[in-house]
């Protein structure tokens, strides 16, 4: 990952035992990383990528290293991120255009 390339974005749930979604974005490729708020990883999981909440980019389980990925071509007008468990929980992130444009995380 090059310095200055990557955003790091974090979001969290309110609540007891929720998921934590990290966004990175990495050259043309947004990573995304799903834990607990304990910091463990989901055994299972699936992340959802979305325009507007609405139109489904992509609907995918995290690898076996908590993770799932999206070119961020796909996702240049701005991503809605969400990730759910089998258990119930949940959570989402929104990323705006300037989150997924590296020039913007440079100081």
């Amino acid at each position: 990952m090059a310095a200055g390339l990557a955003a790091t974005l974090w979001a969290a749930s309110a609540g007891a035992h929720d998921l934590v979604i990290a966004a990175e974005v990495d050259g043309d490729t947004i990573v995304v990383t799903v834990t607990y708020d304990d910091g463990s990883r989901p055994s299972e999981a699936t992340v959802v990528f979305s325009r507007d909440g609405e139109k489904e980019i992509l609907r995918t389980p995290l690898a076996d290293d908590g993770t799932a990925s999206l070119d961020r071509l796909l996702a240049a007008d701005g991503l809605i991120i969400e990730a759910f468990d089998p258990e119930g929980h949940s959570s989402y992130r929104i990323l705006t255009p300037a989150d997924l444009d590296p020039e913007e995380s440079r100081p």
